[in-house]
């Protein structure tokens, strides 16, 4: 077919790419220590592209169980730079960005817990758990990751992300727990507990790599 104001042209009905319906089966593990203490680097990606790191060492982790709820944000801050001799911005330069978790905990692991007390210590010994809090100039940073499997019924046979996805991990390299701790308890309810974590950047990093990872296959 032609058209006088396209020329020769062609319209097609929608292609149906069912491999990339996702359905995530995931888990939430936060890193026990700061950085590369719980951090991998061994991987082709950290090695080949600039120090991208891709989920948590074997072992350096602790897994946050059933999860009632899980969701990943991130948002870019842009500012118009305004001049004046042109009326409309047509320049914007990015100020800043935000990136955060949001989880709401089924299962209840101490060592979340710290993490939760921003300024405060925690102490593990024979079994058992303790942790104190309030105004402390102690630090609980730590890097988390969202490893997920697509469950959906179409989801590819084998791993190719030209059908579709299979699974991938997101990798927040270094957060702080910034919503506290809110912990209702109720009789004969399953507790839960809502918590957000905020990405900070890591300066030490190239640009373009400061706050975090996501690996797709």
């Amino acid at each position: 077919m032609s058209s006088y104001f396209r020329g020769a042209y062609a319209t097609g009905t929608p292609t149906l790419m069912k491999g990339y319906l996702t359905m995530p089966g995931s888990r939430l593990l936060i890193g026990t220590s700061r950085l590369y203490g719980s951090l991998e680097h061994s991987s082709t990606a950290y090695n080949s592209y600039g120090g991208i790191s891709i989920g948590l060492q074997a072992g350096q982790f602790v897994d946050a169980g059933l999860v009632g709820s899980l969701s990943f944000g991130y948002a870019p801050e842009v500012t118009p730079l305004e001049s004046a001799n042109v009326a409309t911005p047509a320049v914007f330069t990015l100020s800043g960005e935000t990136c955060t978790v949001s989880v709401g905990l089924q299962q209840l692991n101490p060592e979340i817990f710290g993490l939760a007390f921003l300024s405060g210590t925690s102490y593990s010994y024979q079994g058992e758990w303790l942790s104190s809090f309030g105004d402390a100039c102690t630090d609980k940073y730590r890097p988390i990751s969202i490893e997920f499997q697509n469950n959906a019924c179409d989801a590819p046979i084998s791993a190719n992300i030209a059908n579709g996805v299979t699974g991938g991990v997101l990798t927040l390299y270094d957060c702080y727990c910034s919503s506290g701790l809110t912990w209702e308890m109720n009789a004969g309810e399953i507790s839960s507990i809502d918590l957000e974590f905020t990405a900070i950047p890591v300066l030490s990093n190239s640009r373009g790599n400061r706050l975090g990872s996501l690996w797709v296959y």
